[in-house]
């Protein structure tokens, strides 16, 4: 489940960052604040069992 989460994070950014470089990529997530909003979001999620 968390390398589909990844994956997906990785696919909606790609087309966002002009270069494919660490630079380029901690630029655009420092720009637009990517990891506080994931955190957050992470946060809301609720890991139950199911029966």
């Amino acid at each position: 489940m968390l390398d589909d989460v990844i994956a997906n994070i990785h696919d909606k950014i790609v087309p966002h960052t002009r270069e494919q470089t660490p630079a380029a990529w901690e630029q655009f997530l420092s720009e637009n604040d990517v990891l506080d909003d994931l955190e957050l979001s992470m946060t809301e999620l609720s890991f139950e069992s199911e029966d």
